[in-house]
């Protein structure tokens, strides 16, 4: 399962500073924490929308926008 934020969250959220990915090999629960973004300076979880275990992240979203 891919997971993201859409374009309209990221109009509700703002210019994100700052990418938290869950380590590969993590397991997660649906409605805990799954990783965050930081907006601000202020740390925004975002919760997993589903059970399992990290197979990927994409590391290029660590990157600061622009670069």
């Amino acid at each position: 399962m891919k997971v993201g934020v859409d374009d309209f969250a990221q109009k509700l959220i703002g210019r994100v500073d700052a990418v938290e990915l869950p380590a590969v090999g993590s397991r997660l629960t649906q409605g805990d924490k799954g990783g965050g973004l930081k907006v601000d300076s202020e740390a925004i979880p975002m919760l997993s929308p589903v059970d399992g275990e990290v197979v990927a992240v994409n590391q290029e979203v660590l990157r600061p926008p622009g670069s």
